[in-house]
């Protein structure tokens, strides 16, 4: 989907695609909402990282693990002084959640509309600081 929306971008004709920046992988779960998945009845909410552990596929610790790594060494690979990144809203609540050092608990309560965009601004030493600005269509 992320490819879809930059499609009808002008920046699409210079766009760098990786899959670094994809969403978490959800394993059986893939594609359902929450509310989906309680209504299976397979697992009990206890607490988020309970919950998003139990969902299996891709372990926890280690996505956010790649998306934090993979955003900020390609930042600082980039010579330009903005950068567009079109990815999903989970990996945007990952890096909402290490910018502006909340809890991925919190960052994931913050509700993200589909084609909306968010401002991140960092130093030039590439230091992740709490200026995010959210801009909803």
């Amino acid at each position: 989907r992320a490819k879809e929306t930059l499609k009808h971008s002008s920046h699409a004709k210079n766009a760098l695609y990786t899959d670094k920046l994809r969403e978490k992988s959800w394993g059986k779960h893939e594609g359902l909402s929450f509310d989906e998945i309680i209504a299976q009845g397979e697992i009990e909410y206890v607490n988020f990282l309970q919950w998003i552990e139990s969902l299996g596929g891709e372990p926890h610790k280690e996505y956010v693990k790649r998306v934090e790594a993979s955003f900020f060494e390609f930042l600082q690979r980039q010579k330009k002084e903005s950068v567009l990144i079109v990815t999903h809203a989970g990996v945007i609540r990952v890096l909402m959640s290490i910018v502006k050092k909340i809890s991925l608990e919190e960052a994931f309560a913050i509700k993200i509309e589909n084609g909306s965009y968010i401002t991140m601004e960092l130093n030039k030493k590439m230091e992740k600081n709490e200026n995010i600005q959210y801009i909803y269509k």
